[in-house]
């Protein structure tokens, strides 16, 4: 994923890097397993309970699963473009893939709106 910015490259070189290290370590997955013990009981006790019903319980359940596996597992790289710098270009690997396409299509969509401005009020 490509994630252009218009000056503070290196300080988002610093941001993914930082988040690749956190979520890549031992601690994370540790943490991600108590929270889902933590999740699961919680969902066992308010089904026993009859505190709510048995599919809202399989929704949140699967929901969750859903999120854990397909944003936070997968692995990708990030390339950092600064276009007020044209010669950095950086990239940073394992970064989880939800917040590499949301960064990804966020600058993208910041750097079409931008270059249209740049275009509609250039002088000639």
């Amino acid at each position: 994923m490509e994630v252009i910015t218009h000056g503070g490259g290196e300080i988002l070189f610093y941001i993914f890097n930082g988040v690749a290290m956190i979520t890549t370590g031992s601690s994370f997955a540790d943490l991600i397993l108590i929270s889902l013990t933590f999740g699961t009981i919680w969902i066992g006790f308010k089904t026993a309970f009859n505190l709510s019903s048995k599919k809202e319980n399989a929704i949140w359940f699967a929901a969750y699963l859903i999120f854990y596996q397909g944003l936070m597992l997968p692995k990708t790289t990030v390339s950092i473009i600064d276009k007020f710098n044209p010669t950095y270009f950086a990239q940073v690997d394992n970064v989880p893939y939800g917040l590499a396409m949301l960064a990804g299509y966020t600058s993208a969509i910041g750097n079409g709106i931008t270059e249209l401005f740049d275009q509609s009020f250039a002088l000639p």
